[in-house]
């Protein structure tokens, strides 16, 4: 079985599963103009047509309200652990990337969140208009990306979004009002 084909099949059973799938390249980059697919579900039919673009390397889901998916992207291993050690994290479908992991969360029902780049060192919150690369595509160091063992979006619901999560956004508004009021003061 081919990657292209591979990718294809799991695309449309990740559009069964209500999400706005996209395709990307090599370098993790959607590669077809996707701001349509932030609002609505591709079809069967341009999913068909994206797989016979030879520059599709990948899959990404893009996150929030449509998809009903917020993703936890922690860079690497240490911070995994220090994750795993400050808070608690449910179980939850997760993603093994090239030297990190993606923790699936159900999208919570508030305002759109968007995209927290710097939620906590390493981790990043991708709640809205983001686009998260599913299994099975290719990182461009070659290596795949996988579902862990029993935590496959197709084995595990999403568990909500964790409160410490909310918090955390507290903090984050809270340290970007404070350094707005520096930046006035001058």
């Amino acid at each position: 079985m081919t990657l292209v084909w591979e990718l294809k099949k799991e695309a449309k059973k990740y559009l069964e599963l209500g999400w706005s799938v996209i395709p990307i390249g090599k370098d993790k980059k959607p590669i077809i103009s996707w701001s349509d697919f932030q609002m609505r579900l591709p079809t069967e039919k341009e999913i068909d047509e994206w797989f016979k673009n030879d520059e599709v390397q990948g899959i990404a889901v893009v996150t929030g309200k449509l998809s009903g998916i917020a993703v936890l992207d922690i860079d690497n291993l240490n911070a995994f652990l220090d994750l795993q050690q400050q808070y608690s994290l449910p179980v939850t479908p997760m993603v093994k990337t090239h030297k990190g992991y993606h923790l699936y969360f159900a999208h919570p029902d508030v305002p759109e969140i968007g995209y927290v780049p710097k939620l906590l060192p390493s981790v990043e919150l991708k709640a809205g208009k983001c686009c998260v690369t599913l299994p099975p595509s290719l990182h461009p160091a070659g290596t795949k990306y996988e579902w862990l063992p029993h935590r496959s979006i197709f084995e595990v619901k999403p568990a909500p979004l964790p409160e410490w999560v909310f918090e955390l956004l507290g903090n984050v508004q809270k340290n970007k009002s404070s350094q707005l009021e520096e930046i006035i003061k001058g």
